[in-house]
Formats: structure tokens, sequence, C-alpha cells
């Protein structure tokens, strides 16, 4: 198991494979947010639901929940509330990518590198136009 602070030591042994990194690529983060769970992503996604405006039902039966009174029975989920949801994560989503492309524009890990590609141009542009606009609104201010 990987510690701070302690240098990443390559795995041997038998049945463990040989390491390249020319086949398998390392990477490693800090934690994002401190003390970030995974019930704690849970929290972070019912936000994002509320702010997409989608049916409550969708959203309870999204988090596994039940509906346990009179409501229940009468409030199903329509294929257009799923599409909904399905559009505004897909959103969501590429907005991360253009804000991940914007801060650094390629990745040490191949898959991430390669959903990068189609953003770092116009992520890098608009994140300096914006700066900049905003960077001169307020000396002006």
């Amino acid at each position: 198991m990987a510690e701070p602070g302690v240098p990443f030591v390559i795995p041997r042994g038998r049945g463990i494979r040989v390491y390249s990194p020319e086949v398998v690529h390392l990477a490693s983060w800090t934690p994002v947010l401190e003390d970030l769970t995974p019930h704690g992503l849970r929290h972070g996604h019912q936000v994002w639901m509320d702010d997409l405006d989608l049916s409550e039902a969708l959203k309870v039966e999204r988090m596994g929940h039940k509906i346990r009174d009179i409501r229940g029975v009468y409030k199903h989920v329509s294929p257009q509330a799923r599409e909904a949801l399905r559009a505004g994560l897909q959103e969501l989503w590429k907005a991360s990518l253009r804000e991940r492309a914007a801060l650094c524009p390629h990745s040490p890990v191949p898959l991430l590198d390669a959903m990068l590609e189609p953003y770092r141009r116009t992520a890098r542009e608009d994140f300096w136009r914006k700066n900049v606009a905003n960077n001169v609104r307020a000396l002006s201010g």
C-alpha cells in the first residue's frame, strides 16, 4: 500500500509481473479534499442533481432510496427525466475536462490525456480570456 512520504518500491516476487514504465503507467494524486469519502461523493452527486433541477423521483431512485409515503405510489421516472440526467451529467463532465485542461493540458495517465486532447487549446484560451477580463475589470473598477 502506498504511503505519503515513502518512496515507491517496485513489487517483486512470484506471480508479480515485471514493472515496465512503457507498459504500466504509474500515477499518484494527493487528495482533492482532506477526509473525502465515498459517502461524501454521494452528497456531491445529490447537489449536482439538485442543480440540474431533476425530478424528486429520479433523485431518490438514483441515490438508492424509496419514497415511502403515498407519493411513492404515484411518482415514476420517465425516459425524459433519465435523458435530462444523462445530458446534465455529461455537460458537467465536459466542463470538468475543460477546467482540467486549462490548469494543465496534459496528464501522465494515458486515458485522461486522451480525454483532455479535444479541450487543450480552447480551454487554455478560455481560461486566459476569462482571467484577463476579470483582472481588467478589477483594475478599472
